[in-house]
């Protein structure tokens, strides 16, 4: 589908939802955050706090107060220009404004632009609000690299595309979960290959996200500058990918311990996850973790990624 019949179709699928009552607490739209996804939040929020019969009518005081980014009970969140990162203290700011009354008596709404710029411990922060909405209170995230996200964010959100890039990329493990953990060596160079693609895919689109970046600047940015935040961006899709692996280990751990499925990370997948927990005893479950617990920190070594996935691997085979 073309990136503008994508964000229309879109829009009316909102639009409907909104005025049968079904709103979301928190949303994800996959699309430019400068471009689709910001003219997104910027409807989404017009048709929740127009006060017209017609909403929204854009024209009215409040539309316009949105569509200016100063609407008193709205906060929009993005990176700031220097680090290119929205740290913790930002999002504990958002946290206290979406606690307190409403100005106008009514809903209250933050945007984070560019979520894939959250800091790590930012989006563990950002997981108290979504894990504990307030009341009358809605969050829009705003991302074409969706792969900078944890899984336990997006999960929360109800992902919207609104004409993300093609080059948007979500890192998104759950392909792998089939040969998961390994059982042969092959299985393991398996599980290494489509690992080690899915970062590489990754790479590209922050590569190309940070030349954008660049050419939007006055100030040049030194090829030292780019290769220190292309290496912070690995680290943290790294990051990503052990959390995942973890986060699946845990649900084998749980369903095997007889554990409400709403407990689970991966529902979804129950009948495989019940399928591993029948397949192994719990020490050789807790003795992968404690590998793959290992594993961020062994990819931070001077050792090829490829191989330290794989020895990784294979070390849990059993």
């Amino acid at each position: 589908m073309e990136a503008d019949a994508l964000h229309i179709d879109s829009w009316k699928n909102v639009k409907h939802s909104f005025s049968n009552g079904h709103i979301a607490h928190a949303y994800l739209l996959e699309g430019s955050p400068s471009k689709q996804g910001v003219d997104l939040s910027v409807r989404m929020l017009q048709l929740l706090f127009c006060e017209d019969v017609e909403k929204p009518n854009t024209t009215c005081s409040c539309c316009q107060s949105i569509r200016s980014q100063k609407h008193v009970d709205t906060l929009w969140l993005e990176p700031s220009s220097k680090s290119r990162q929205i740290v913790v203290a930002d999002v504990e700011n958002l946290i206290n404004r979406m606690h307190k009354t409403s100005f106008s008596g009514g809903w209250k709404a933050a945007v984070i632009l560019y979520a894939d710029r959250l800091q790590p411990m930012a989006q563990h922060k950002l997981l108290k609000i979504l894990e504990e909405p307030p009341g009358r209170s809605i969050l829009i995230l705003v991302s074409e690299n969706v792969s900078g996200l944890l899984p336990t964010i997006k999960s929360r959100c109800q992902r919207i595309k609104c004409g993300a890039s093609e080059k948007s990329f979500d890192i998104n493990i759950e392909t792998i979960f089939s040969i998961f953990p390994p059982q042969s060596g092959i299985e393991a160079i398996m599980a290494t290959n489509q690992i080690t693609e899915f970062l590489s895919a990754a790479a590209e689109c922050h590569i190309d996200q940070l030349t954008l970046d660049q050419s939007k600047d006055d100030d040049s940015i030194s090829k030292e500058v780019l290769d220190a935040r292309l290496a912070a961006y690995r680290k943290q899709d790294q990051h990503m990918i052990v959390e995942q692996l973890l986060y699946w280990l845990r649900d084998i751990v749980a369903v095997q311990m007889e554990l409400a499925p709403s407990s689970l990370f991966f529902p979804t997948y129950y009948e495989r996850l019940a399928e591993l927990g029948a397949r192994y005893h719990l020490d050789e479950l807790l003795f992968m973790l404690q590998g793959i617990e290992q594993l961020s920190r062994r990819m931070s070594t001077t050792l090829p990624e490829r191989q330290v996935l794989e020895d990784a691997f294979r070390e849990m085979i059993v």
